[in-house]
């Protein structure tokens, strides 16, 4: 899962999504991953102990002080646990290419629908966990050549 961070100083969201092109597509600004701590492997002491085989094993077997590598992740998230609120990206009816993604957000809403506002490539219906439905219009760049 890879994110990013939009918007002005003021206003910054951030956006996680399982395909950068999938947010790409949407968007007229080249979005750059943000990088996460990659995982560390740390190292434990496991003491000596006696390991039984079953219930009739009165003497088991010692098994010898060794030390046990395991890997700490920040970033490993179980199942379906994506941090932030959820927000879907459809283009309307108008828009030549008809696409509908979902990603998730954490920052408040009003930054996001700037930020989209402002970024846009084409005419899209917004819809966020606990809003309405917004239509958000691309911006067209009339500036001369």
């Amino acid at each position: 899962m890879g994110r990013t961070v939009l918007g002005p100083d003021g206003a910054k969201v951030t956006i996680y999504y399982d395909y950068k092109e999938s947010l790409q597509w949407f968007l007229k600004t080249t979005i750059e991953d943000v990088e996460d701590q990659l995982g560390l492997t740390r190292t434990k002491e496991i003491s000596s102990f006696t390991r039984y085989r079953g219930p009739s094993d009165t003497l088991g077997s010692i098994v010898k002080k060794h030390d046990a590598k395991y890997l700490v992740d920040p970033t490993l998230k179980s199942g379906n646990a994506r941090p932030g609120k959820w927000f879907v990206l459809r283009t309307t009816k108008d828009a030549d290419d008809q696409e509908k993604r979902r990603f998730t957000y954490t920052g408040s809403f009003h930054d996001l629908h700037a930020v989209l506002q402002a970024d846009i490539k084409y005419p899209c219906y917004l819809r966020a966990e606990g809003s309405a439905r917004h239509t958000i219009n691309a911006i067209i760049d009339q500036t001369p050549e």
